[in-house]
């Protein structure tokens, strides 16, 4: 067994010893030590028990007999941290080679379907030091084809979680008809590809398109106007659905015969076999592609193809990010980060900052993101557009990089810009008197990966937003009152991770702390104006582990829909873990009767549990009435938390002398436990709740929101 989990960082599959020999052969993209722009791709190595041996030549293999034993490596597979190790004890020589592994089947199939030859190793390399990685396997956000399985079911996760891989699923995986998993089939050796390929010789099908019969056609059909040959030409462009469809919608396309090169077309990139490379290779006048391609139809359920089919779908991805976009170029002045220990240090500004999840290089590498480069921007004075850089990663877009342009069109960038990926803000967003846009802040929709959308704050308000941000945790990103004159960003190898605010060093001031400002907030963030009273939780954690406080205003921004307000509904799992509230009116509010914070209920027996009994015997559905109509108003709200800062339970107060207690007291009472705590609330309108949300417990915390105005409106 090796001395580590190590999947190839393409296909997902175990590089390991043994058999099948494939994935036992390993190549790695790799460097020593700290010397990040030295990549070197290895010779073909193969993995042992306590060392992994690759030669440092990539054109030798480690089975070669002439091999010299002196120009093989030991190379760590997937470093997970930079952290320096401890000396390694003599005669022990500490190991300085790391890298990325690749079976060497894959590396050669995904040459071969990147037809790049000459590919940018060291851009390669950087995407892949912005992975984190899990169970042994760079987390590229899918589940490599079917082959891995997450931790938690996916429909469970609560607003602002993100799913972790769990390993291998074996009860799920792709297998033969025998059972065997599909995976560990060499997906670059098919025998049976190759015999089609060699076997095929010409048939007559020039004459067999001159020879086919032309029907007289009498309903209208516009392509009657067109050339045989431009009807081909359109059908080779085609995918073959939407040929079949044309052929049954127009009798002239259904009665036009199917050349040689529209066969060849379908193993050309963007058609269904593109993944053929075989069909790449010098190939005689005579050979016949329509033969071809119905042979690999024939062969679609061989074990090695399958492998190949799910391994491309895979690496096509890869193929847009190394050539649709500029990642080559990150702008901005360099500022020294461990990454790039040479740039100059950053100044004394102060900052205000926005990230999520970012992890400092000597710690685990697990979930979120890395920052790889700094890069630091001094906005113009004279702004008159503001443009946004996305990229596709996965099926997600996130923010690359930023230009803004002043009225002279000259540009100031920051990160990855990509002119043929960009969308401008310059047209939505309000302007100043003097017609130029004064840049007070941002507001920004974040993942754990990075940026997804943007919405600019100015004197004039906030603009719409650009890019995804709908269910995506949100921060307001401000200097205040005043206007941003330095930008500072953290960039992976393909994206903005996180993004920072200066007024400058001369006019920075420190501004009070506002946890509606200094955290993240699902669906939205909160309206000004609003108090947020929370006993639950020190305001320093929330901000350092930057989870996403999920809010729901009951009672409307101002207290509107108090009135409204007719039910309460928690929903209990097990012996006390709340798992939702949900709020019920007499008429719709924004489309719907009830609103939840949480997850309503009831829930199966399959939902997660954390103790026994693991069903929904000891599940509740607690219900409280409320006269909202009638002017009854939850007054008061106490808490009941644990010494950790855990959420126990709390209670509601009316202002009609009622009350609640979510989840009931049990029967017996210990003496040890906490007391409830009074939210402070007075003289103030609550009309919202916050908290911290997560699998399985759900309530974590919870924090009561209020309103100093709306008191009086709301029992007009």
């Amino acid at each position: 067994m090796p001395r580590n989990t190590a999947g190839c960082v393409i296909c997902g599959g175990d590089t390991d010893e043994g058999e099948p020999r494939w994935m036992s052969e390993f190549r790695a993209l790799y460097t020593d030590d700290r010397d990040w722009t030295n990549v070197r791709l290895s010779g073909v190595g193969t993995r042992g028990p306590t060392h992994d041996y690759a030669p440092r030549d990539s054109s030798s293999s480690y089975h070669d007999p002439k091999l010299d034993p002196s120009t093989l490596i030991d190379i760590w597979l997937l470093k997970v941290n930079f952290r320096t190790p401890p000396p390694a004890p003599p005669p022990a020589l500490s190991q300085t080679a790391w890298g990325f592994p690749f079976h060497a089947s894959c590396w050669d199939l995904m040459v071969k379907l990147l037809d790049q030859e000459d590919m940018d190793k060291r851009c390669l390399f950087d995407i892949l030091l912005s992975l984190p990685q899990q169970q042994g396997y760079l987390d590229w956000g899918h589940d490599y084809g079917g082959l891995l399985c997450t931790q938690v079911d996916v429909s469970l996760l609560l607003p602002g979680e993100e799913r972790v891989l769990g390993g291998l699923d074996y009860d799920n995986m792709p297998r033969t008809s025998t059972g065997l998993p599909v995976y560990t089939f060499d997906p670059l050796a098919i025998p049976d590809l190759l015999a089609l390929r060699s076997s095929l010789t010409s048939v007559d099908h020039e004459a067999t398109a001159r020879n086919s019969t032309t029907k007289v056609h009498t309903k209208p059909d516009s392509f009657r106007k067109l050339p045989v040959e431009i009807i081909q030409m359109i059908l080779n462009i085609l995918h073959s659905r939407d040929v079949l469809h044309l052929k049954i919608a127009s009798s002239v396309v259904a009665a036009t015969s199917l050349p040689e090169s529209f066969w060849a077309s379908r193993f050309l990139p963007g058609h269904e076999f593109e993944y053929i490379v075989e069909a790449r290779h010098s190939i005689g006048r005579s050979f016949s592609w329509k033969r071809f391609y119905l042979g690999v139809k024939n062969l679609l359920d061989d074990a090695n193809l399958r492998n190949r089919r799910r391994i491309s779908k895979l690496i096509f991805p890869l193929r847009n990010l190394l050539s649709e976009y500029s990642l080559s170029t990150c702008s901005g002045t360099p500022l020294q980060s461990f990454f790039e220990p040479n740039e100059a240090l950053l100044d004394e500004e102060s900052w205000t900052s926005a990230s999520r999840a970012v992890v400092d290089p000597e710690d685990f590498f697990t979930s979120g993101c890395r920052v790889l480069r700094l890069r630091r921007i001094r906005l113009p004075n004279m702004l008159t557009a503001v443009f946004i850089s996305f990229i596709d990663f996965g099926d997600k877009q996130y923010i690359s990089g930023i230009r803004f342009q002043q009225h002279n069109k000259v540009d100031t960038c920051l990160g990855y810009i990509q002119r043929s990926h960009e969308s401008v803000l310059d047209s939505v967003c309000p302007m100043g008197n003097e017609g130029h846009l004064h840049i007070s802040g941002f507001i920004l929709a974040m993942d754990l990966r990075g940026i997804r959308g943007i919405s600019l704050l100015t004197t004039d308000g906030a603009s719409k937003w650009l890019g995804e941000h709908e269910g995506i945790p949100k921060k307001r990103l401000t200097v205040g009152a005043g206007r941003v004159q330095l930008l500072k960003a953290g960039l992976d190898a393909m994206k903005i991770v996180s993004l920072a605010v200066s007024e400058d060093t001369s006019t920075s001031s420190v501004k009070p702390s506002s946890l509606r400002d200094e955290a993240f907030w699902l669906p939205v963030v909160p309206p000004e104006g609003l108090l947020f009273n929370d006993h639950s939780r020190d305001k320093a954690w929330v901000v350092r582990t930057q989870r996403p406080y999920n809010m729901i205003l009951f009672g409307g921004s101002r207290g509107e829909n108090l009135s409204k307000l007719v039910q309460v509904v928690a929903w209990i799992v097990g012996f006390g873990h709340i798992y939702g509230i949900d709020f019920k009116y007499n008429t719709e509010v924004d489309g719907r009767k009830i609103h939840t914070l949480g997850r309503s209920g009831p829930f199966s027996d399959a939902e997660p549990r954390l103790e026994a009994p693991h069903d929904s015997s000891a599940d509740q559905r607690i219900s409280f009435d409320i006269d909202g109509p009638g002017g009854e108003r939850i007054s008061h709200v106490y808490l009941q938390n644990e010494e950790s800062g855990h959420l126990n339970c709390f209670r509601l107060c009316t202002n009609r002398g009622r009350e609640v207690t979510i989840p009931p007291p049990r029967s017996q009472t210990d003496d040890d436990e906490p007391p409830f705590v009074l939210v402070d609330t007075a003289q103030t309108e609550v009309i919202g709740l916050y908290s911290l949300l997560k699998t399985a417990v759900v309530f974590s915390t919870l924090g009561v929101i209020s309103c100093e105005s709306c008191r009086k409106d709301s029992w007009a």
